[in-house]
């Protein structure tokens, strides 16, 4: 199965040599990478290749449905690159030697958003609402949601189900331009270096599936099942948490009382705000300059 680790590096002793002696290389690497990612697409259905499509169809179906059986709320998610993905940028397979890092699947040779990515930018963004909900419990809170054992949401990775990126690539060369360091004084200082990436464009639509145990959680508010008094203790702190912010949610005047009544309602509602604003503010490297954000679509 053709991906972009087995047919880029190159295997000629020659061309080994100019992956440390020339400085062009690097670009020309770059470009023959993106040339190799459209490679895999099939623009007609604007689908990855098979039989890689169907590897990660029946990954995501089977993730859907064992997390249904095993009565878990399940939501698929579909996040499309509205800016360009940058993502482990000083990491993968090409950065050992070139320098040029981005996330690739290790055995399918493709991009995808690990889970570990979404999973850091879903907490940060829940953490901002809970701290605005309820500042004084919100770093507790969250630690119930994404921390804590048993664990309420389950994260796993996001691959490629829809390209429509110009051209049909799945990677592109891209470059940054810093223009400041460490010992500028002034603009006359200024002296800009691009520096040669891979970045994932814009129009490519990633799926995976969570899935948001909050029964787990329910459970967890049971002092029967603890061993001691201290462990009575942590459940009870864990209850009056989790009962202040339906308080502060019921005083709020854009609150719905039969929505704030119910904790497991509340969580999800949360949960789901805070996966929406997670991609508006970015999953991945360089958020601060543009880069990494997506559009969310949850069906739950």
């Amino acid at each position: 199965m053709e991906n972009l680790i087995s047919f880029t590096y190159p295997k000629d002793r020659r061309e080994l040599v100019k992956f440390y002696r020339e400085k062009e290389y690097k670009s020309y690497f770059a470009e023959r990478v993106a040339l190799a990612s459209a490679d895999l697409v099939n623009t007609d259905g604007n689908t990855l290749d098979e039989p890689l499509n169907s590897v990660v169809t029946s990954y995501l179906r089977v993730i859907h449905d064992s997390l249904s059986a095993s009565g878990i709320t399940v939501w698929s998610i579909k996040m499309e690159t509205v800016s360009n993905l940058a993502l482990n940028l000083s990491g993968g397979v090409f950065h050992t030697i070139l320098n040029l890092g981005v996330s690739l699947d290790p055995i399918l040779g493709i991009p995808f958003i690990p889970s570990t990515s979404i999973k850091g930018a879903w907490r940060h963004a829940v953490w901002i609402i809970l701290r605005n909900l309820s500042p004084d419990n919100a770093d507790t809170l969250i630690e119930d949601l994404f921390d804590n054992i048993p664990v309420v949401v389950k994260v796993f990775d996001a691959y490629p189900t829809y390209i429509n990126s110009d051209g049909g690539y799945l990677v592109i060369p891209d470059i940054l331009n810093p223009h400041y360091t460490s010992t500028t004084r002034n603009e006359l200082d200024v002296n800009p270096t691009p520096i040669i990436h891979l970045t994932i464009p814009r129009g490519i639509v990633f799926e995976t599936v969570v899935g948001i145990d909050v029964k787990a959680l329910m459970r967890s508010f049971d002092e029967s099942t603890a061993e001691d008094e201290e462990e009575r203790r942590r459940i009870r702190d864990r209850k009056e948490r989790w009962k202040d912010l339906m308080n502060k949610l019921a005083e709020r005047p854009e609150g719905s009382r039969d929505r704030v009544n119910n904790i497991e309602k509340t969580i999800l509602v949360i949960l789901k705000a805070g996966l929406m604003l997670a991609g508006k503010l970015g999953i991945g490297a360089k958020t601060s300059v543009g880069y990494s954000r997506l559009e969310v679509e949850i069906n739950e």
